[in-house]
């Protein structure tokens, strides 16, 4: 198969780039050495978790 544009790294760049190139209608393919989506901030930062607070979680929001 051939595209139109190799994007190489599937971190936030690469992924922001696919975004704007399916956007014009251009084929492309993100290439990247990890095995899955979001393992380049997964295996750099050892902190990174989603935390929340539990009375921002049970917390209502009126409209």
């Amino acid at each position: 198969m051939f595209y139109d544009v190799v994007v190489i790294g599937g971190g936030q760049a690469g992924l922001a780039m696919g975004y704007y190139l399916r956007k014009m209608s251009l084929s492309f393919i993100i290439l990247d050495n990890n095995e899955s989506i979001g393992d380049a901030w997964r295996k750099r930062y050892d902190s990174l978790v989603l935390f929340t607070r539990d009375y921002i979680v049970h917390y209502q929001v009126c409209y």
